[in-house]
């Protein structure tokens, strides 16, 4: 009886043990999962930033003709060597599935004769290739993009079985965005990169910077003129000027941030920095003008303020610069770092056919100390000896 109750107690700890490890297993299963998931749509997050130009500049109309009609459906991507890739289909009535309902198509010049088409062929810029020979197979054909072209092209399908039956599209090349550079003053924007800027400490200071210069380089081949607008968009303050004390163990940070002070709650609204128009009013890299336009103040956790506001006392710009110069110094208690992130700006080149979206993150590589003179005083007017 003991050995059966023994053996009974060793068989239910076997049980626990696996049902333990089993709840392990698939604990680990399930974390694996959502890692997995993370992981993904991390990897999906870093393509969407790297798509920088969406382009639809092979531009194919509406069908023409009797007896069939033309479909048209882009490629998400494109034929080898082709700029763009579109799918024609051909539908012949009545009947689409009868046997002799095969096509034949034919590709040329709207005007051969214009001063841009004179001499040129036009498979060399747009080509046609039928699916297969057979009646269903020749109802489908690929229209490949070769490169831009300057005169409109016409494709068109004609039943074998009856020549009079025919239906055509007209082919434009809208005008394409090749390039966008942006300047603010004489900084130049690196967009696809970080834009070294020098900062403006002191508040009688002219920051760097200016209005936004930005340029646009088109295609001079085309069939469609085309519109762009530009937006931009001012994004992710960062903690600004920050770096851990050497040798104090559980200090806060020595860092400084720009933000809206809130109180009582020190939280950061940045309502004036998302309302902040750089198309109307450019951008200037002086800590004065961040203040006053963009209501970014700079904070530093408990020991002063750059820009004197309601919590913090102000500490001098000499003081800011004393602490950039311990830099790599062994008194990096109170050090400051130059190499630091301020904001992101993102800028959007919108036309109908075509748009580019270009970024920049600005960085602190510098700053100045610098007053205008604009008068002077002396302490004794009259020097007697």
């Amino acid at each position: 009886m003991n050995n059966e109750l023994q053996q009974h107690k060793k068989s239910d700890t076997v049980k626990w043990i696996l049902t333990f490890i089993a709840f392990i297993l698939v604990g680990i299963m399930i974390i694996g999962i959502i890692l997995g998931w993370f992981e993904r749509k991390k990897e999906q997050s870093g393509k969407d930033q790297e798509k920088t130009e969406v382009s639809q500049n092979m531009v194919v109309g509406e069908s023409m003709g009797h007896g069939i009609s033309l479909t048209s459906a882009r490629a998400d991507v494109p034929s080898a060597q082709a700029l763009e890739s579109v799918t024609l289909t051909a539908t012949v009535k009545p009947d689409n599935t009868a046997e002799n309902t095969g096509v034949d198509w034919d590709i040329k010049w709207k005007n051969a004769s214009s001063s841009w088409a004179n001499g040129k062929s036009v498979m060399s810029y747009v080509t046609v290739t039928p699916s297969g020979d057979g009646y269903a197979e020749s109802k489908t054909v690929t229209l490949d993009n070769l490169q831009p072209f300057g005169e409109q092209i016409i494709v068109t399908a004609t039943a074998r079985d009856n020549p009079e039956v025919t239906a055509s599209v007209n082919v434009d090349y809208a005008q394409k965005l090749t390039n966008v550079s942006l300047k603010f003053g004489d900084i130049t924007c690196n967009l696809g990169g970080r834009t070294g800027v020098t900062l403006e400490l002191n508040q009688n200071g002219t920051p760097k910077g200016g209005k936004a210069n930005l340029t646009q380089t088109k295609d001079s081949v085309y069939t469609i003129a085309d519109n762009f607008t530009v937006t931009y968009k001012l994004e992710n303050p960062r903690s600004f000027l920050t770096t851990t004390p050497a040798g104090m163990p559980g200090s806060y940070p020595n860092s400084m941030q720009f933000c809206t002070i809130t109180m009582p709650n020190y939280e950061s609204s940045y309502a004036k920095f998302n309302a902040y128009s750089v198309a109307e009013k450019g951008m200037y890299f002086g800590i004065k003008y961040f203040v006053d336009n963009l209501d970014l103040h700079s904070i530093q956790s408990g020991r002063g303020n750059i820009i004197e506001g309601e919590i913090y006392d102000a500490i001098t710009v000499s003081d800011i610069i004393t602490r950039f110069n311990k830099k790599g110094t062994t008194d990096d208690s109170f050090c400051y770092d130059t190499n630091v992130d301020l904001f992101d700006l993102t800028v959007t080149v919108k036309g109908r056919y075509s748009t580019v979206t270009k970024s920049t993150t600005f960085y602190m590589n510098g700053y100045t100390n610098a007053s205008p003179i604009n008068a002077m005083t002396v302490s004794d007017q009259t020097v007697v000896f």
